[in-house]
Order: C-alpha cells, then sequence, then structure tokens
C-alpha cells in the first residue's frame, strides 16, 4: 500500500506539472527501513526531518530538511539554514 500511495502520487504530480524530480519528504520526517527500501527501489530521493548540513557522507535517502512555517518561517531564519556549511 504504501509503494503504491507514493508511486500514484508521483503519477499525478507528473501528469499536472510535467517531468519533475522524484523528491520525497517523508511525512512528519519519521521512516522505518521499509520506506527506505521503498524510496530507493522507486528511485526517490528522500528528505528527513533532522536539520543540519548535508556532506559527502550524506544518505540521498536522508537529506536533512529545515522547517520553514510557523516560527520557523522568517527570511532573516531562511537566510541561515541555505548557508549552512558543513564543519
Amino acid at each position: 500500500r504504501i509503494r503504491d500511495e507514493i508511486v500514484h502520487a508521483q503519477t499525478l504530480l507528473t501528469y499536472e506539472l510535467g517531468e519533475i524530480p522524484k523528491l520525497f519528504a517523508y511525512p512528519y520526517g519519521e521512516y522505518n527501513q521499509e520506506i527506505l527500501e521503498i524510496v530507493k527501489t522507486e528511485g526517490f530521493t528522500g528528505f528527513g526531518q533532522q536539520s543540519g548540513a548535508a556532506g559527502p557522507t550524506t544518505s540521498s535517502l536522508v537529506f536533512p530538511r529545515f522547517p520553514l512555517s510557523g516560527v520557523y518561517s522568517d527570511f532573516e531564519s531562511f537566510k541561515t539554514k541555505i548557508k549552512k556549511k558543513i564543519s
């Protein structure tokens, strides 16, 4: 069921928007090994909910993503987040 939902959503997005990258944001940033395998098998790049910089050893299945809504949505905070560097 999970695989079908992910693939169906991508199909709808492609139909409505044309060819788009296969990007997947885990709902609430939560995932398990089964979902990681589905995302990998279907060729998606995944985004978790953990914050931090991406680097050479970051898995393409769980790139970090930063919250950008509510109290985290001000422009100064956004500028700081996009300038994150690996130390």
